[in-house]
């Protein structure tokens, strides 16, 4: 028997449009071949080596004919079928019977075949003899029953080995682990990983991939912390630095790292909607790599990405190869050949609602940062830059980082009001610093100092003359809720009602979603005043002086080619990938309840929506995404679970040392156990299936 386990990681499906649903109907293909293949490959094992022993197998379905529903022939003594429950498969042999109960019965059955030349006698659970077809399960010796039973999980390993190594044959791409941003606050930020920084070992692992660094995080020593290898991007030797992940309720340990882009465009959609990259001229088009910035040479991210911000608002000429071949192992590798072309991109202005939102006590201090040299600590809140704030005046979390840029640039210093326990405020000064990295939106970051600061939902102003401001929005509001009203269908979230708590939602990620927009956007915000909640409509516009870095350029994620140069570097490579897949399974099983929370776990339906996502990315991807769930499947079926193979494995174990098979009572006792618990598992991971189907987990 074969049940498919769960998986400890979640992929987006693919968006879908007129291409999308044939492209999709090819990747629902492929990722459903895959997967039922792994199922054949382990009820083969099971038929193969029982045909070996001499069993006669009466059926072999991938898939459980539930209540007759089925697609099926027989050739020779075998019905062979596809049931219409798509959770496992099963073979079913002559004499074996799953229920326990029936056991004494069916042995009772067969006295009526003692003395027959086509019956074997053997020794039943109380030591009597009984009398069993020669071709039944039973008729066998321990240890070939042994060998049937785990012939499943061997050929799950076996064929894990198999995808792997054709994988690595073929070159499978990686997401390399060079950092793109951290969040603030988090252990990375305090790590100082910056924007271009690689992490060049995990521990034991060399030249790490991001999955092997999100494996490591996640299964990692939350104690004693991860320990990594970091070449700085300025740097010519890799530092060692211990992080220890952190890990919030019901949530995976991070360490609040994400990898960086590559300097290639999407090929199908190059630019965002509406915005300026969109109105380039000329036209952007897929696959475009940029190679340089107003004539200034850029190879790496991190080159781009502070050019972006150093020019915000200034019209920028992007310098693009435009066909051209990479190395042909690595496909990823800037490219060389093909034409050079200019394309001008204006700034991007800034859209603002004109809410601005309470600045939260400070989170955490970087080291060696301006604001750790100032002297300012966690718990300090910020409460005025430069002088006292006017009536209906804040400190607006959403420009304060470049009103700090702009003092780093002229090298001057900026003297904060800082609220510090009951004593009265304090007068700080600090000297920004250029920050030429990037950092995510939430909490509230301000690089060019080293902090992290709270990010709220409570209006401190709204701005004069703004949308908001119009609207009556007033200092005190509570942010509840936000609904995104457009009829372009291009424009994110048209049609989401988004509540900012339950779906973790801060006030500055809803801004930077609505930066490139419809024209006919609306957003219906309401506010909790006092005891009553009030909605409003809001539009945006544009504050004079305000604009983005991004102009709405869409990247590829950075990655590398694993490729296997000789037979036995693809050996290796797919016998360390079975192996980590195993004993990262047997680690987060461990796990599970504590540093793995039971809503990271998922069930069928999730592991089908990966599949769909992983063949997306290619033939090599998909294979290792099997290799992974067949190394699951060799592990938990051969848990020591009543009903699974490795519970079978128990039981023949005792019979092999006692010299008989259980006692029915015992037997149907613990498989009784075991079914329920399996039943238990079923419910829950395709409750949380279900709840991420509907936005719910």
């Amino acid at each position: 028997m074969f049940l498919i386990p769960f998986a400890s990681t979640l992929f987006p499906l693919a968006d879908a449009g007129l291409y999308g649903y044939l492209q999709g109907a090819g990747l629902i293909a492929m990722a459903a071949l895959g997967l039922g293949f792994v199922i054949f490959v382990h009820e083969l094992g099971h038929f193969a080596v029982a045909k070996w022993c001499g069993v006669k197998c009466e059926k072999f379905f991938v898939g459980f004919d539930i209540g007759g529903y089925k697609l099926s022939r027989k050739w020779g003594e075998t019905e062979y079928g596809i049931g219409i429950l798509p959770l496992g498969g099963y073979v079913k042999m002559l004499g074996q019977d799953d229920n326990p109960a029936n056991i004494d019965e069916q042995l009772a059955r067969s006295k009526g075949l003692e003395g027959s030349s086509t019956a074997k006698e053997i020794t039943g659970p109380k030591g009597e003899k009984l009398w069993v077809d020669r071709r039944s399960y039973m008729a066998k010796s321990v240890p070939q029953r042994m060998a049937i039973i785990s012939a499943g999980v061997i050929m799950n390993i076996i064929f894990g080995f198999i995808f792997a190594f054709i994988a690595y044959s073929m070159g499978a791409p990686k997401q390399t682990c060079v950092a793109g941003a951290t969040v603030p606050g988090s252990p990375a930020w305090q790590a100082n990983l910056r924007t271009g920084d690689r992490i060049v070992r995990i521990n034991d692992i060399v030249d790490p991939t991001f999955d092997d660094l999100t494996g490591s995080v996640v299964l990692g020593n939350l104690t004693d912390g991860v320990t990594f290898s970091i070449l700085r991007r300025d740097a010519s030797q890799p530092e060692t630095v211990v992080i220890k992940p952190e890990q919030k309720e019901g949530e995976l340990a991070r360490i609040g790292m994400v990898s960086q882009a590559m300097l290639r465009l999407s090929k199908e959609d190059p630019a965002r909607p509406h915005s300026p990259a969109a109105e380039a001229s000329p036209e952007l088009k897929g696959d475009d790599e940029i190679v340089a910035v107003d004539g200034e040479p850029v190879d790496r991210f991190y080159q781009f990405a502070a050019l972006l911000e150093a020019k915000r608002d200034a019209p920028i000429k992007l310098t693009l190869r435009r066909g051209g071949e990479s190395p042909a192992d690595h496909p990823f590798a800037p490219r060389t050949g093909g034409e050079e072309i200019e394309v001008s991109i204006a700034p991007n202005p800034a859209e603002r609602f004109g809410v601005v939102t309470k600045l939260g006590p400070v989170l955490a201090v970087q080291p060696g940062s301006p604001a750790e040299q100032a002297g300012l600590k966690p718990g300090d809140t910020l409460l005025a830059v430069d002088g006292p704030l006017k009536d209906n005046e804040a400190i607006d979390p959403l420009t304060l980082n470049q009103t700090l840029a702009a003092a780093a640039r002229d090298g001057s210093s900026v003297t904060f009001s800082v609220g510090r326990g009951e004593g009265a405020p304090l007068s700080i000064d600090v000297t920004p610093r250029v920050a030429d990295w990037d950092e995510a939106l939430e909490p509230v970051g301000l690089p060019t100092l080293g902090l992290a600061l709270e990010s709220t939902l409570e209006v401190a102003a709204t701005l004069p003359d703004s949308p908001a401001e119009r609207a009556g929005i007033i200092p005190g509001d509570v942010l509840v809720a936000a609904a995104i009203k457009s009829e372009d269908e291009k424009q994110p979230l048209a049609g989401k009602d988004l509540n900012f708590k339950s779906d973790k939602l801060g006030w500055a990620t809803l801004v930077d979603l609505m930066q490139d927009h419809a024209e006919d956007l609306r957003l219906e915000l309401t506010v909790k005043r006092g005891d009553a909640e009030e909605t409003v409509e809001l539009l945006t516009y544009q504050p004079a002086g305000q604009f983005a870095a991004d102009r709405g350029l869409v990247l590829l994620p950075d990655r590398t080619l694993r490729y296997g140069g000789s037979v036995a570097d693809r050996a290796k490579m797919a016998f360390d990938e079975i192996g980590k897949g195993m004993t990262s399974v047997y680690r987060f099983l461990g796990k599970i309840g504590g540093q793995v929370p039971v809503t990271g776990v998922a069930g069928p339906i999730s592991i089908a929506r990966i599949a769909y996502s992983q063949a997306g990315d290619g033939l090599a991807t998909l294979l290792l995404f099997l290799t992974m769930l067949s190394a699951n499947l060799a592990v938990i079926n051969f848990l020591p679970i009543p009903v699974l193979d490795g519970g079978h494995m128990v039981f023949l174990a005792y019979e092999g040392i006692r010299g008989r098979p259980a006692g029915e009572k015992f037997v149907t006792a613990m498989h009784m156990v075991g079914l329920a618990f399996l039943l238990s598992l079923m419910v829950l991971v395709f409750g949380l299936d279900i709840g991420r189907l509907f936005g719910a987990v």
